[in-house]
């Protein structure tokens, strides 16, 4: 069932399930908590397994305010009665995951981290000139669909290849992470 934290101009919308040691579970930038599904039936017989949608995806809502996506966790674990839990990142949230163990390693039990990247690293961009073209001209018109079509294209598939190269099931599942994050955007 989905909870809810008020917390810095932010209404984060969070799950827990089970019962035991506390494990927080993070998206990544193309999905939302639901990304982790199947990770919460397989954990949530042994573990007190917290997921949560970050600032700008799925159901939390945020203001225009500076945050920090380290001090949401910090905010969702004292909410929660946790001292400390088992942190697991992937691609975006790896990052996320990393950032907090360093600013927080003392409420950092384990860390997980999956094709995570380093805070404050900028890698170069090896994209062929104007890969992000079409993806923009998307986003300025809010045509969500297409350019969900397009980000699944990107991220599943990758870049070049063909489409379905990956199993339906999954590209369908991560299409509708991205379309949902899309359509949740609020206008100013």
């Amino acid at each position: 069932m989905t909870e809810y934290l008020e917390t810095n101009g932010a209404r984060i919308a969070y799950d827990v399930e089970g019962s035991g040691e506390p494990v927080v579970l993070i998206h990544a930038g193309i999905a939302n908590r639901s990304q982790w599904d199947d990770q919460v039936m397989a954990l949530k017989d042994a573990y007190r397994v917290i997921r949560y949608d970050t600032r700008g995806f799925g159901a939390t809502e945020t203001d225009a305010v500076p945050f920090s996506n380290r001090a949401d966790i910090a905010a969702l674990l004292d909410h929660l009665g946790e001292q400390s839990a088992h942190i697991v990142g992937m691609s975006r949230s790896g990052s996320i995951a990393l950032d907090f163990a360093i600013e927080f390693p003392d409420r950092v039990r384990s860390l997980i981290v999956a094709a995570g990247g380093v805070g404050g690293y900028e890698s170069p961009d090896g994209s062929p000139e104007g890969t992000f073209d079409k993806p923009e001209r998307l986003w300025e018109a809010k045509d969500w669909e297409r350019l969900a079509d397009w980000e699944a294209d990107f991220w599943v598939d990758g870049p070049g290849q063909p489409r379905g190269r990956v199993d339906r099931a999954i590209r369908d599942r991560v299409h509708g992470w991205i379309l949902s994050n899309y359509r949740a955007e609020k206008e100013e």
